[in-house]
């Protein structure tokens, strides 16, 4: 009897040691193709790609009610529509404006297109008014390339600029596409791996390719910025395209697209929160370029309506115009002056677009208190206001030189013997 469950546990001894071995071969394995499993401090997870530093390359991102697939970002590509005959003067014009990842999205979202947000993962992008038929790519390099290769289309010209101050061409073959590189400057000199191969493992700083039909292919370096698409919970269909942090929060600068309405934030995150400078674009037209604070509108700002063009240009506190600031109506009409939640109240200055003009106090969105409205055919009053109308005591002064100083009730003069008891007296004074 004893060596029957001597020889039992044996066997399971052996099936331990080989399942405990199979495990760590398999754990070995997946280290060593570089799958790694990270939960972050905020219970946030991660299975993918990484390198040895625990910097992740791509893989997906588990929250507490969302999913999300997360992906390296190394370029922004462009094409270029259209027939572009200079392309040094092209290269040259744009390597002038690189510089940090903030530059190069600024660039990419100051104006966009109407439809934008139908197309993923936002649509036709611009650079700016003078350049054309600028897009967006959101395919790889490989796949734009193999594209042109299956239309026929071969690359004419192409030129990279390293970041170590490297200049590289593009050699042609006689004939396919089998594309080599070289150093600018000695032909000699080529990159040993593949023309693929050079753009993940080189640093470079801008690259730009000609191709035969006109149009122009460019790569702007985004160093650290991640892809995140939202495609279980909540958030499904949204995008996030920028900066984050060892928790996998947005953090820095980045570009977020709602799926719900359309709109886009562009600027600054903390902690998974928009804060700093930002961008807001709304698919109704509506434009916010200010600071943000928590998530809200706080600091200087500037506000577009996209239904009528008016604009607000001044200070916000909790998505609230709060302090001095600019509003031009649609119609030519300007107000400057002080916002207490939204509304008009303290000192300001209105001005018609007929000419007319009230400079004074505002209460409530209305004049209340001291102030002087001036009519476009010159004529004016100062004095005493209450709810947009002339109330209290005050001097009317028409443009022939007469004047009237008196008491007046919701607009209307009123005569001394008609004044109520706790009206102070004033001298009534008519000049001719």
């Amino acid at each position: 009897m004893r060596k029957k469950y001597r020889k039992t546990s044996s066997i399971i001894l052996i099936i331990f040691i080989a399942a405990f071995l199979c495990v760590c071969a398999v754990v070995f394995f997946i280290y060593q193709s570089g799958y790694r499993y990270i939960k972050s401090d905020l219970g946030i997870k991660f299975f993918g790609d990484a390198d040895k530093y625990d910097n992740i390359l791509k893989g997906r991102l588990w929250f507490e009610s969302d999913a999300a697939s997360v992906s390296l970002q190394k370029y922004v590509i462009v094409e270029f529509d259209g027939d572009i005959s200079d392309s040094d003067l092209f290269v040259q014009q744009h390597i002038n404006s690189l510089g940090s990842i903030s530059d190069v999205f600024e660039s990419i979202n100051s104006f966009l297109v109407e439809n934008y947000d139908h197309v993923y993962p936002l649509g036709n992008f611009i650079f700016n008014h003078s350049d054309f038929g600028a897009k967006l790519r959101t395919e790889t390099l490989g796949q734009i390339l193999a594209d042109y290769e299956s239309l026929g289309v071969r690359l004419v010209s192409g030129e990279i600029f390293s970041a170590s101050n490297v200049d590289w061409v593009v050699v042609l073959p006689e004939s396919g596409f089998s594309y080599e590189i070289t150093q600018a400057d000695d032909v000699s000199k080529k990159y040993k791996e593949s023309f693929l191969d050079f753009f993940e493992n080189e640093d470079i700083s801008f690259a730009s390719f000609l191709f035969g039909d006109g149009s122009v292919l460019c790569l702007y370096p985004v160093r650290g910025v991640y892809s995140i698409n939202y495609d279980k919970g909540p958030r499904l269909g949204e995008l996030y395209i920028g900066e984050i942090n060892s928790n996998f929060q947005k953090n820095g600068r980045g570009l977020y697209y709602y799926l719900d309405n359309g709109d886009i934030y562009y600027g600054d995150f903390f902690e998974d929160e928009k804060t700093g400078s930002s961008q807001i674009y709304s698919s109704n037209g509506d434009i916010y370029i200010g600071n943000i604070a928590d998530g809200k509108k706080n600091g200087e700002g500037y506000f577009m309506w996209g239904d009528d063009g008016s604009y607000y240009s001044g200070m916000f506190l909790d998505n609230m115009k709060n302090g001095y600031g600019q509003y031009h109506f649609a119609d030519g009409s300007i107000y400057e002056g002080d916002y207490v939640n939204d509304v008009k109240h303290g000192k300001g200055k209105f001005i018609w677009s007929n000419g007319d003009l009230y400079e004074g106090d505002y209460e409530n969105d209305l004049y209340k208190g001291f102030g002087r409205y001036t009519w476009s055919n010159g004529d004016y009053y100062e004095g005493d206001f209450d709810h947009n109308t002339l109330h209290g005591w005050g001097t009317y002064y028409w443009t022939s030189g007469r004047s009237y100083e008196g008491y007046w009730d919701l607009g209307k003069m009123v005569l001394p013997d008609e004044r109520p008891d706790d009206v102070e007296d004033h001298d009534l004074l008519i000049l001719s």
